[in-house]
């Protein structure tokens, strides 16, 4: 919220925003699992644009991968928000060449 505050003084166009999202943590500051379901992604996103006040975020990537979850599955999810314009660019980090290839089959199946 901080950061929606400070960007209000700024030209949008002229900021890069990224987001990394699906961290749970507990109260303690420690992490204790991943929440990247399909069915959450919307969900993290409408609080991220919230906060910050904008319309969109320039780079959205989940901050870990959970490998029971198909990662088409994550990036397709991702995919429906560049779709409508919320997001402009999506991102994936410490992810195996497999994966990474699998993920980048979902954006050249023409999903977006």
């Amino acid at each position: 919220m901080l950061i929606g505050e400070a960007l209000k003084d700024f030209d949008r166009d002229k900021v890069f925003i990224s987001v990394k999202f699906g961290a749970l943590m507990a109260p303690n500051g420690s992490m204790y699992g991943l929440g990247v379901r399909p069915l959450t992604i919307k969900n993290y996103l409408t609080h991220s644009l919230k906060r910050l006040n904008v319309d969109y975020i320039d780079l959205y990537q989940p901050g870990r991968i959970d490998l029971a979850i198909p990662v088409e599955e994550i990036i397709g999810a991702i995919s429906d928000m560049v779709k409508v314009g919320y997001v402009k660019h999506i991102g994936i980090t410490q992810v195996e060449a497999e994966i990474l290839r699998k993920a980048h089959s979902r954006l050249r199946m023409g999903i977006i």
